[in-house]
């Protein structure tokens, strides 16, 4: 959450003091956002040992992936999400933080 905000919280004076126009970070912005759901989608399934196909939707500052409802992946997923928000607070200071959800699925066809 936090998207809107970030994308739009650019100062004309801080951009212009770090040689950047305004047009130019909102770019950069708005690419990081796009981008940053594939890499952490790719991240998790990799970490689970899973292939890309699980990854049933990314873009827009968000993604949705198919996974077991098992404990290891709800700790694996549980521990990523603190290490992602300390990390994003700690080394670029953004104001954005994940939300997460699941859905269970029945297996009966």
């Amino acid at each position: 959450s936090g998207i809107q905000k970030f994308i739009y919280k650019v100062s004309k004076i801080d951009v212009e003091k770090e040689g950047f126009s305004v047009p130019k970070e909102l770019r950069g912005r708005s690419f990081f956002v796009s981008i940053l759901p594939e890499l952490l989608s790719r991240y998790i399934l990799n970490k689970l040992n899973y292939p890309i196909t699980n990854i049933l939707y990314s873009g827009g500052g968000k993604f949705q992936l198919l996974l077991p409802n098992t404990n290891k992946v709800k700790d694996i997923l549980k521990d990523f999400k603190n290490e992602l928000s300390k990390y994003l607070h700690e080394e670029f200071h953004l104001d954005l933080s994940i939300v997460s959800g699941q859905t269970e699925l029945s297996q009966s066809i």
